[in-house]
């Protein structure tokens, strides 16, 4: 069995960064990211700058964020964040948040099947809109229930779907 599915209902060891622990990474966090153009889910040397904001976004719950990250008060906050990132080893924290978004975005591995031959082929949808509209269209969820959802349960019931309706191997 891929490991992927036996981590999606792990519990594990919450992760800190800059002396704060993570929650899992939801949908919801991953957006906020990418909407950011943060280096950590865009695979690209990451600053000082991603890593406080990736940990400011995702020691919270993603609808806490989004409102934080639109308040007046902004400013102020990202400089306290910016003290408590000096006084910590950022090298650490770095290769933790980043093992912090690889694991949170773990999926399994899949074959899509074209029919008659079987082979792979690159989704041209980013990952996060191919979760959400799964999640909201097969499942049935709210777009705030389904921006809750640790990704790495996500990529597995996306998976799980596409097993049982013969589109992956």
């Amino acid at each position: 069995m891929d490991p992927a599915f036996a981590n999606a209902l792990r519990d594990s060891a919450p992760v800190r960064c800059l002396g704060v622990s993570l929650v899992p990474l939801t949908l919801g966090h991953f957006f906020l990211l990418r909407q950011f153009d943060s280096s950590f889910v865009a695979g690209s040397e990451a600053s000082i700058e991603d890593l406080i904001l990736g940990c400011y976004v995702c020691c919270q719950d993603s609808e806490s964020a989004r409102r934080g990250l639109r308040s007046i008060l902004l400013p102020i906050v990202m400089r306290m964040w910016g003290r408590r990132a000096r006084r910590s080893n950022l090298a650490l924290d770095m290769l933790a948040f980043r093992r912090y978004i690889k694991d949170g975005t773990t999926a399994p591995s899949t074959v899509i099947s074209h029919g008659s031959g079987d082979s792979m082929r690159e989704l041209n949808s980013p990952v996060e809109w191919r979760l959400l509209v799964m999640l909201m269209v097969d499942f049935h969820l709210t777009e705030a229930e389904a921006l809750t959802m640790p990704m790495v349960k996500a990529n597995v019931l996306w998976a799980t779907l596409g097993d049982r309706d013969g589109k992956v191997q």
